[in-house]
């Protein structure tokens, strides 16, 4: 018998109910003043010393005999009612307990019901109910997942991108130093600092970005899990642990799609392309050795080049 339906039972007569724990009696033993508890944990646990028990109730004493609590008398008229009782709520189609409600029929139904009669997508029936929950937050977390993986791999193809870019830029610094290696070493230096300074923030969002979402994606798995075995567990009328988890399975969804939605996606931040110019003056003796530097755009290269022809 479950404890739901004893639940259920003691609900309906509470003579089936133990003053002391307030469920239906287990085992019930008899006082001397004719009050009746559970033999175990009800009346062990209020043994006093000389073997001595004082009654719940009433605080009559009652002494008990040499093998204890398991030597009272057992109250026998009670557990042949209880056993009756839990016959009476007993499916007589397939045996099992009556443990839900179809409000179709208006009738109790045990869980091979379900399958038999009052089927769980045909009938409303309080498994269909409970589905009413399941069945849309496992379509959700698995939405959420697909996403997810989505905005992921978006991330790690702009991380690819960043560093192709990263990877150009750090050749043409190094092709513009290696033109003039002594002079330039320690503008080459400088370049590559600023470079590596500006890409360690984003390298690191990236990285913090990524196992964000590889957690997103552990919770929905997870949670997914959940769904699916409280879907099944609905389909055979096992109510008790789906109502005791849909409120965190629908907590879970709802912190999945606040997570997902408070996103905002933001580009690489990659640092200007740079080219190093070396302005040389027209060769002669006064000049050596006065080599003058400046850094511009690459775009403004070919203009540059212009300029130093229409001046000459």
């Amino acid at each position: 018998m479950s404890e739901t339906t004893d639940q259920t039972m003691t609900l309906a007569n509470r003579s089936f109910q133990c003053p002391v724990c307030m469920r239906t009696f287990r085992n019930p033993k008899v006082l001397t003043c004719g009050h009746s508890f559970c033999e175990d944990p009800c009346l062990t646990r209020i043994v006093r010393p000389l073997n001595k028990i004082s009654c719940p109730e009433c605080r009559t004493e009652t002494t008990l005999p040499p093998g204890g609590v398991k030597e009272l008398l057992s109250n026998f008229t009670l557990i042949r009612a209880i056993r009756d009782e839990r016959e009476k709520r007993r499916c007589p189609s397939h045996g099992q307990d009556l443990t839900m409600k179809c409000f179709t029929c208006d009738v109790r139904i045990c869980p091979k019901c379900l399958n038999d009669g009052h089927k769980i997508m045909q009938h409303d029936t309080e498994a269909s109910r409970l589905m009413e929950y399941v069945l849309p937050a496992k379509e959700n977390l698995a939405a959420y997942h697909r996403q997810a993986k989505q905005r992921l791999d978006d991330l790690l193809n702009e991380q690819r991108i960043m560093t192709e870019g990263t990877d150009k830029i750090k050749l043409e610094i190094k092709s513009a130093a290696d033109r003039a290696r002594e002079e330039i070493a320690r503008k080459e230096t400088l370049l590559l600092q600023n470079l590596y300074q500006n890409m360690a923030g984003e390298e690191q969002r990236f990285a913090e970005e990524a196992q964000r979402y590889e957690g997103i994606i552990l919770q929905a798995r997870e949670h997914e899990a959940t769904a699916r075995r409280l879907e099944t567990t609905a389909r055979k009328g096992e109510l008790e642990d789906v109502q005791r988890e849909k409120d965190g399975l629908m907590n879970a969804v709802e912190m999945l799609y606040k997570e997902l939605q408070g996103d905002t996606q933001s580009q690489p931040q990659l640092p200007s392309q740079v080219a190093l110019f070396i302005k040389c003056p027209p060769m002669s003796e006064s000049w050596i050795g006065e080599l003058k530097f400046a850094t511009r755009p690459v775009g403004a290269r070919s203009q540059a080049m212009q300029g130093q022809r229409g001046s000459s």
